[in-house]
C-alpha cells in the first residue's frame, strides 16, 4: 500500500515539474530556471523592453514622458538604474511636475537602505537581474509588475 501512495505522489511531481516551462495555452514563461535554482523557486527576469511594457499598461490619454539613465529612486541610495517618467499625455500645465508616477529599473544588487515612509518609491518586484521600485498611481502597481516580469 505504501508503495503506491511513494509511486502516485511520484507521478504527481513528475507532472507538475514537466508542466512549469510554459505558460498558458503552450506558450513559453519568461521566468529561467538555472541550475542553482529549482522550477519552484525561480524568479522571473526582467523582460527586454521595460518601456515599451509599461507603455503596453498605462490607462488612455497616458504615455511616458521621459526615460532617465543613472537615476535612482527619490529618497533612496545613489544608484545606476532608469526611471520611466508617466503620466498624461498633456501633463499638468502650471504644476511642479507633469508626471503622475515613476517606475525605477535598478540592477538586482541595488542597496537601497531598508524600509522608508509611505509615500515615497516602494520596492514593488524583484527579478533575477532587477528591482523594481514605484511612487505614484498605487492602482497601476500591480500591472507595472506584471507587465514587466512576464
Amino acid at each position: 500500500m505504501n508503495r503506491v501512495v511513494v509511486m502516485g505522489a511520484v507521478l504527481v511531481a513528475a507532472t507538475i515539474l514537466a508542466g512549469c516551462g510554459e505558460g498558458q495555452q503552450g506558450q513559453k514563461s519568461n521566468t529561467r530556471v538555472t541550475s542553482k535554482t529549482s522550477p519552484a523557486a525561480a524568479t522571473p527576469y526582467l523582460v527586454d523592453d521595460p518601456v515599451a511594457a509599461v507603455t503596453k499598461v498605462l490607462p488612455a490619454g497616458w504615455v511616458v514622458q521621459e526615460v532617465k539613465h543613472d537615476a535612482y529612486p527619490t529618497y533612496r541610495h545613489d544608484g545606476k538604474g532608469r526611471a520611466i517618467y508617466v503620466g498624461p499625455k498633456a501633463g499638468h500645465p502650471g504644476a511642479k511636475v507633469n508626471y503622475d508616477a515613476i517606475v525605477f529599473i535598478m540592477p538586482s544588487d541595488y542597496q537601497d537602505g531598508g524600509e522608508i515612509d509611505s509615500g515615497k518609491p516602494k520596492l514593488i518586484a524583484m527579478t533575477q537581474d532587477a528591482k523594481i521600485y514605484m511612487t505614484g498611481w498605487p492602482e497601476g502597481t500591480a500591472k507595472v509588475v506584471n507587465a514587466l516580469t512576464n
